[in-house]
């Protein structure tokens, strides 16, 4: 599930990001769906369609102790955040429309699909191999497996894409951000990203020299969302349009033939861009 901070109509004189209060703020989370018994089966089946981590019977059993804790109780706000914390382990719900075609089908085609004729078609990694425009192994003495080097004309090409994408935002009037690659579990948990589970994509700093809860942001999207998180904004000034190039790092795994090259790679290059309205 993807959690971002709500956006509050606000008057801001002086600053166009007014920071609130340090009080963790939860997320929006329709919970007479997610803690509704009668919607056991429904989240269940959700959750290993979309082969996710929750788990529903440990969200009611939770839901019923934040039920049953008076608000007066020193514990409550310990045992609601354990609660909300649960529920985001949970997937989105599923599109009906999804579920009736579990079967990938063909919505549309656009233009015709070239005719090769005899010749077969080369794969990316073959192409790329032929030309020396990317190296995808021996990397153990660098960067490690799932990791990759782009060459020359490639190289070249992804430099192009990202200045493309850019200037397309920027005519489109979004603002360009410069963001951090560090950010806190608090940040990157709000996004909906998995710290401390078996299947976190996250990699994590050293806590000995970089401090006890600093990770490495899995998408520039995440720094964005930290930049408005916990802020007010004044009306007139919605919707705020901002764009970001960043690294992206994934502690990405497989060894799924279909994946390999540079498909879930531990890091790339990607442009994000948030449009944040008025709620």
């Amino acid at each position: 599930m993807i959690f971002y901070p709500i956006l509050r109509s606000h008057i801001v004189t002086k600053s166009k990001f007014l920071r609130l209060s340090s009080t963790v703020i939860l997320p929006d989370i329709d919970t007479n769906y997610y803690c509704n018994s009668e919607n056991s089966l429904e989240i269940d089946n959700n959750i290993k369609l979309r082969k996710g981590v929750g788990d529903v019977n440990r969200v009611m059993n939770m839901y019923k102790k934040y039920k049953a804790t008076p608000l007066s109780d020193s514990s409550y706000q310990i045992v609601r955040e354990n609660l909300y914390k649960e529920l985001s382990f949970l997937p989105n719900k599923t599109h009906p429309s999804v579920l009736e075609n579990v079967e990938p089908q063909v919505v549309r085609e656009i233009n015709q699909k070239r005719d090769f004729h005899a010749h077969k078609p080369l794969e990316f990694s073959e192409i790329t191999r032929r030309l020396n425009l990317v190296r995808t192994d021996k990397l153990g003495h660098t960067c490690g497996h799932k990791s990759y080097y782009f060459l020359g004309e490639l190289a070249e090409l992804e430099e192009a894409l990202i200045k493309y994408t850019i200037s397309k935002l920027l005519q489109e009037k979004f603002q360009l951000v410069s963001v951090p690659d560090i950010l806190p579990s608090q940040v990157l948990e709000s996004c909906g990203m998995t710290i401390n589970s078996d299947r976190t994509q996250i990699y994590s700093l050293d806590p000995v020299h970089h401090g006890p809860d600093l990770y490495l942001s899995g998408t520039a999207e995440m720094s964005l969302a930290g930049l408005l998180m916990n802020t007010t904004h004044a009306e007139q000034a919605l919707p705020l349009k901002l764009a970001a190039v960043s690294r992206c790092f994934r502690a990405e795994t497989s060894n799924v033939i279909e994946e390999r090259g540079i498909y879930r790679v531990t890091q790339f290059t990607k442009v994000d861009n948030v449009c944040s309205h008025y709620s």
